[in-house]
């Protein structure tokens, strides 16, 4: 059947075609739709699944840290440090602008969610 699809030529070793052969019928596609599966994936940019976990995991430290200084620190201390953070940010990031989005969901109404936050906010 005539196509006006590029054509890819390649030499690969027997075992790979084998391996293509077979990762092909188990997905039940063509050679050619593995490979394009293939390429796609791993051309994918993971940027924001690292942002995303780097967020999560900034939270998960803030989180705690927050609960360690609301134990130890006094109000005027805890204003002197959330004032240098403040700074801090700016200094690194920029001056935070407004939130260019608006949060679509609302936070999660798990009961041992809220007990986290009850827990680290004493």
């Amino acid at each position: 059947m005539p196509t006006n699809l590029p054509r890819i030529t390649a030499y690969v070793s027997k075992e790979a075609q084998q391996r293509l052969r077979t990762l092909a019928k188990t997905r039940g596609l063509s050679q050619s739709q593995v490979i394009e599966e293939l390429i796609n994936t791993a051309h994918q940019d993971r940027r924001d699944w690292i942002a995303q976990q780097a967020g999560h995991q900034t939270m998960l430290t803030l989180a705690l840290l927050t609960a360690l200084a609301k134990r130890t620190l006094n109000e005027e201390e805890l204003a002197k440090v959330r004032q240098m953070g403040g700074q801090a940010g700016a200094l690194l990031f920029g001056p935070l602008g407004k939130r260019p989005f608006d949060v679509d969901a609302p936070p999660p109404e798990d009961d041992r969610l809220v007990a986290l936050f009850a827990a680290l906010s004493e």
